[in-house]
């Protein structure tokens, strides 16, 4: 099940602590306190690296992009570019707050881009990213 932030996701993991888990981007803005304000009730289970979906520079058709929409972790995407940043949960909400006409591009994904029609400037290829799997303690995952 997806969450619009990890905060929300450890609600309902801790509410099901017998069938849930929580995997987590390591780039999350604010992973570690997940982490230490949990610690007595979820415990890292297991970190692996996977790469991304392309991580693209797109935004809305004939449009000037002054205006652009991206989670806190990979703005520096963004470096040298000047644009107003909106910082966001995630990069599908970059990509549709986009597409709604909030902002005039986005940082997202190449998937999320594609679902809502944007046009690509540039595409920065797949990122070797780690997540990490939390469960509840009392939980043998």
């Amino acid at each position: 099940m997806l969450h619009p932030t990890l905060e929300r996701a450890v609600l309902d993991v801790l509410a099901e602590p017998e069938s849930s888990a929580l995997l987590a981007c390591v780039v999350y803005p604010h992973l570690h306190e997940i982490v230490f304000k949990n610690l007595t009730m979820l415990t890292m289970r297991d970190c692996f690296v996977f790469p991304t979906h392309n991580m693209v520079f797109a935004g809305r058709p004939d449009t000037a992009w002054r205006t652009v929409a991206s989670h806190p972790a990979p703005v520096n995407l963004l470096d040298g570019r000047d644009v107003e940043i909106v910082l966001v949960n995630s990069n599908s909400e970059a990509a549709a707050i986009c597409s709604a006409g909030s902002t005039d591009a986005c940082i997202t994904t190449l998937p999320a881009a594609q679902h809502h029609r944007l046009d690509i400037r540039a595409d920065f290829g797949p990122v070797p990213m780690g997540f990490s799997l939390h469960a509840p303690r009392e939980c043998d995952v």
